[in-house]
């Protein structure tokens, strides 16, 4: 059985983040993932979580405790929510990465959608000399107009 039917603008999508290394997931209002692009399992906390119908905060954990924040970007109270610097380890290897989500506006049959945006940020982090030691994360609210932008440093 098919959750969802991809469209023209969600083929066009794959193209253009794979071209700049960004990854993407549709998710649902109930939290059930219905799209992913090609390379995103690589980002998950759990690559193996990721599957289509399954509920997106197994794979990405950070995403508990901010669904109202979520929702209040369905509901068009905010731009987007966004959480920075959230690290990941593969293989003692570091990395972070930006997850930025917005309503899902690329395609009006489908409403009451996220589209979560997700970024490698591991050259920006070894061009900038950030330290590649490990340290519990702090979560930081940080202002922004009409959005909501966290920092997992």
């Amino acid at each position: 059985m098919t959750l969802f039917s991809r469209s023209k603008h969600l083929c066009f999508l794959d193209k253009l983040s794979a071209a700049r290394g960004i990854e993407y997931l549709v998710v649902d209002q109930n939290f059930c993932i219905l799209d992913v692009s090609h390379r995103l399992r690589r980002f998950a906390n759990a690559p193996q979580s990721v599957e289509i119908g399954a509920d997106v905060r197994l794979s990405f954990p950070e995403l508990r405790g901010v669904e109202d924040q979520l929702r209040a970007v369905l509901g068009r109270q905010r731009d987007c929510f966004e959480l920075v610097g959230i690290e990941r380890s593969r293989h003692s290897h570091p990395f972070y990465i930006n997850l930025q989500i917005l309503e899902n506006q690329e395609d009006s049959d489908f409403k009451d959608q996220w589209i979560i945006w997700l970024r490698n940020l591991r050259s920006t982090f070894s061009k900038n000399g950030r330290s590649k030691r490990r340290s519990p994360p702090l979560l930081c609210k940080l202002p922004r107009q009409n959005s909501e932008h966290y920092s997992l440093l």
